[in-house]
């Protein structure tokens, strides 16, 4: 809505509860949303509701954005979100059906749609993989299975429609969304992340987990919107992956009071999940660094008072003395270590410094986004930019300078060694 709106375009928003002020009042303060945005109340369960709410207002473009996802406490998810997800979707498409100035849908489905099924590793996902219903309803993933079927169905519907619908259908697929909130409860996706900040997860797992912005998913729909000539079908929409252990590493330095867990499970590590990321690169999206995102993310909980209960722990600081190692007394259960030779305006916490050749691994994978073993200057000043200044304007100067000794490859890329090398040197500051 916000880039919509701010953007100049008349939005026509379908809201539930019209009539509860608390879940609307950040939609009414967006810039323009006074002239431009138009509140409308609907219930998507009821086959005439939407088109009832649109069919007199003009609409070009349909947007389906949100769609129940959590499974919790509900007596038969099956029906609550995968046939829900089915029949509001189908809902919005037959309402267009019946309205002429209709002349593109846009669907919100998601990456879920795409990676449930086995694949042999080291696969590269594009918009061209399906997941498989069958492996999904065996393994009880209901939001996924909706998100398959749901997406299916719209695809079947425009193939088979007779007369052919005179709208276009395009479909993004996003992966787990995280960025600042404009309501005021979290969604899912931040209910996630929540998890490893106020300790309900004692230990981190040896997997992976893919982010994008909330803010780049409203650009990629924007884009697709703007330049729907160019482009067709699905849109992958992924930043980046991410191991659990880097994730709660970056957690650590944006909340070192949080109740971030130390300890790793058990196992083997899962590999990065690689992603074909061209078809909206293309045309014209430019990803925002995943610790930027994070960084506004955590600002965002901050700001809204969710994390000060997390953020107060009752453990005392201990701090290191010049005989003793990080290593020998480093804390089981997250307390902050400080390095006590250095002044106060320069002690921070060092016990999750990035030293460890596993860690740099972890970390050059991260950016190696088409897994081909070089990371560009590109990426890398993106890098650099957002995780070692957490979002201050970067010293474009010094960057190139780094690049100019350690990048010595010749095509303007880092091999992983250079990467090391380049990484420890920062690290000496």
């Amino acid at each position: 809505y916000q880039r919509r709106v701010h953007g100049g375009h008349n939005v026509v928003a379908i809201v539930r509860e019209i009539q509860v002020p608390y879940k609307l009042e950040h939609l009414k303060k967006l810039p323009g949303a006074k002239e431009r945005l138009e509140l409308v109340e609907a219930d998507l369960d009821q086959w005439t509701s939407f088109h009832a709410a649109i069919r007199m207002r003009d609409v070009e473009v349909v947007m389906h954005i949100a769609a129940p996802t959590v499974a919790e406490q509900v007596v038969d998810p099956d029906k609550a979100i995968v046939q829900a997800n089915y029949d509001i979707t189908m809902n919005i498409l037959q309402s267009c059906l019946k309205i002429p100035t209709v002349k593109l849908v846009m669907l919100t489905s998601s990456t879920a749609a795409i990676l449930g099924v086995e694949r042999m590793p080291g696969h590269i996902w594009s918009e061209r993989d399906w997941s498989e219903e069958d492996y999904l309803v065996r393994r009880k993933a209901f939001f996924p299975l909706s998100k398959t079927k749901t997406e299916k169905a719209a695809w079947n519907f425009m193939e088979h429609t007779k007369p052919t619908p005179h709208f276009k259908l395009l479909v993004i697929n996003p992966t787990m969304m995280i960025g600042p909130m404009l309501q005021l409860t979290m969604n899912s996706s931040i209910s996630n992340l929540m998890r490893y900040l106020n300790g309900s997860k004692p230990t981190i797992p040896r997997t992976c987990m893919s982010f994008v912005d909330v803010r780049d998913v409203a650009k990629a729909y924007l884009i697709c919107m703007e330049r729907q000539e160019e482009t067709s079908g699905r849109h992958l929409c992924v930043a980046s992956s991410l191991t659990n252990h880097h994730i709660c590493s970056i957690l650590r330095r944006l909340c070192p009071k949080a109740k971030i867990p130390t300890r790793l499970d058990d196992g083997p590590q899962e590999d990065l999940t690689h992603y074909n990321q061209r078809k909206l690169n293309l045309l014209g999206l430019v990803y925002m660094s995943t610790v930027q995102s994070l960084t506004d993310t955590i600002n965002c909980l901050r700001e809204r008072g969710i994390l000060s209960e997390w953020e107060n722990p009752k453990t005392n600081v201990m701090k290191i003395s010049p005989s003793k190692s990080v290593e020998q007394i480093a804390p089981e259960n997250h307390v902050i270590v400080y390095n006590s030779n250095r002044p106060a305006y320069l002690q921070h916490d060092i016990s999750t410094a990035l030293v460890r050749e596993e860690e740099l691994k972890e970390l050059f994978n991260t950016f190696d986004v088409n897994s081909n073993g070089y990371i560009s200057k590109e990426e890398f000043k993106q890098f650099y930019s957002n995780l070692d200044t957490m979002g201050l304007e970067a010293d474009e100067a010094k960057i190139e300078a780094w690049l100019s000794d350690y990048c010595t490859v010749g095509e303007g890329r880092l091999s992983f060694d250079e990467f090391a090398v380049l990484m420890l040197k920062i690290a000496q500051w």
